[in-house]
């Protein structure tokens, strides 16, 4: 099989953002979901279990037997696209070797570049905490106790 469109393995936003509403309705805890979770919604797909292991293999980059939201999508799409009649390559293609992060539905997403500078007085903070000369140089003031400290006039203990 043939797309006109280009490669195949490259995620649409369109798709990026089905796979990421469907990897969001699983509450992924801290970010993931479990192998359990992929595995049990991967087989309502109706494929052999041997090439949705071999999807979900190829798909989690660190193999921690967890799924990342770009992992589910990368999963989601090797089995959509082998659901198309298409075979699962031997290696992750390059084009998706990196997914685009997370489409939360309905959160905006600020790509403005804000450059950080700092105020000029943090530069002044790098060479000795803006302080010049040591601590022994500035008068200390006593720190003994005497009746002059206590509101009453008592002396404290």
């Amino acid at each position: 099989m043939h797309l006109a469109s280009g490669d195949i393995w490259k995620i649409r936003p369109e798709a990026k953002l089905k796979y990421d509403e469907k990897f969001f309705q699983l509450k992924p805890i801290n970010g993931y979901i479990t192998g359990e979770q992929a595995k049990n919604l991967f087989l309502m797909s109706g494929l052999p279990p041997q090439i949705l292991a071999h999807s979900r293999a190829l798909a989690d980059r660190d193999a921690d037997g967890k799924m990342d939201c770009g992992e589910f999508a990368v999963a989601m799409h090797l089995i959509e696209m082998k659901l198309k009649g298409f075979d699962i390559p031997k290696t992750l293609p390059p084009s998706m070797a990196a997914p685009a992060p997370a489409i939360i539905p309905n959160v905006p997403v600020y790509r403005a570049s804000v450059p950080i500078v700092p105020p000029a007085s943090v530069g002044n903070l790098v060479g000795g905490f803006g302080r010049s000369g040591s601590p022994v140089d500035k008068p200390q003031r006593s720190t003994s106790v005497s009746s002059q400290d206590s509101p009453t006039g008592v002396p404290l203990l």
